[in-house]
């Protein structure tokens, strides 16, 4: 909480899974090891799925009351039984944009968007909300989870994003937004960037290739399984071409954590690049029918996501 984190990846690696995922673990009750609250879902791709993320929701939902069943804490079932997919979804408020000015505009938006969110029901209807019971029926629901996906698609093809300076500061304005929210109202704020090709050599101060970290060897396979490339070796691109984190080197200071997801082989891969906090480390994750899953010796991914 209290941090912007960034998610790194190619294309149909599973970056809107995990947001999707943690939109949907964020209603997650207090009893059962959750946060209890409300996400806010910027969509600038239209690539969030109500139906996907209502597959996950329904997940949770057997797992909770596998929980449930498992616990002695008074009213863990009730609790447990009121988190059903649709009281999930309602917690999940998705605002779509179709264009820079409105993803800008929505960004800096957020402290309202969430003030409102927040702000306690007319007093003629609280009493019927609590009567209400469940997650859903909570008078002052706090939001919890902030996600932007993604950061970069409309500087990819919106005319504004020709002049470097200026994209530069309407990004430093997003960034600034986001840190101030996550710090003030103690919420985790997910931007999701995109990849893209830097052509040459690359030396001191350049970027570090998509997937390093280690250096060396390590450095290398990482590189060529970012760009599907089966074989390895320094130059997974060609010509000293590599794979690096788009939006350029001064976003990438932007954000407390930097989580870079690649392919390495038909695994999904997920490491943690930069935190100020945690440790510097990888897993394999997979995409299966109920959401984001720690990978499992033999497992056959859903590669079509």
């Amino acid at each position: 909480m209290g941090e912007v984190t960034e998610i790194v990846g190619v294309p149909g690696v599973g970056k809107t899974q995990l947001c999707m995922q943690a939109a949907v673990d964020a209603t997650l009750p207090a009893g059962f090891g959750g946060v209890d609250g409300h996400a806010v879902y910027i969509d600038t791709e239209g690539s969030f799925a109500p139906d996907r993320c209502a597959q996950m929701a329904g997940a949770l939902h057997r797992h909770v009351r596998g929980m449930a069943s498992r616990q002695t804490r008074q009213g863990a079932d009730t609790e447990a039984a009121a988190l059903t997919p649709d009281a999930q979804m309602a917690r999940i408020h998705v605002i779509r944009c179709t264009s820079l000015a409105e993803q800008i505009g929505a960004v800096l938006a957020l402290p309202s968007v969430i003030g409102a969110l927040e702000a306690p029901p007319p007093s003629s209807s609280s009493s019927s909300s609590a009567s209400a019971g469940g997650p859903s029926a909570s008078p002052c629901p706090r939001v919890r989870l902030v996600v932007v996906d993604s950061i970069a698609f409309h500087y990819r093809g919106d005319a504004s994003s020709a002049d470097a300076g200026q994209r530069s500061r309407q990004l430093a304005a997003q960034a600034q937004a986001l840190h101030a929210l996550a710090s003030e109202r103690d919420l985790a704020v997910v931007v999701v960037n995109h990849v893209t090709t830097r052509l040459g050599s690359g030396g001191a101060g350049g970027a570090a290739p998509f997937g390093a970290g280690g250096g060396g060897a390590a450095a290398a396979v990482a590189s060529a399984a970012m760009s599907g490339s089966a074989g390895g070796g320094h130059d997974a691109l060609g010509g000293g071409s590599r794979l690096v984190p788009a939006l350029g080197d001064s976003w990438a200071h932007a954000c407390t954590n930097r989580l870079l997801l690649y392919w390495a082989g038909r695994t999904r891969v997920a490491r943690l690049a930069k935190s100020p906090s945690r440790p510097l480390g990888a897993t394999a994750f997979a995409v299966t029918a109920e959401g984001i899953r720690r990978a499992r010796p033999g497992e056959v991914d859903d590669e079509d996501t």
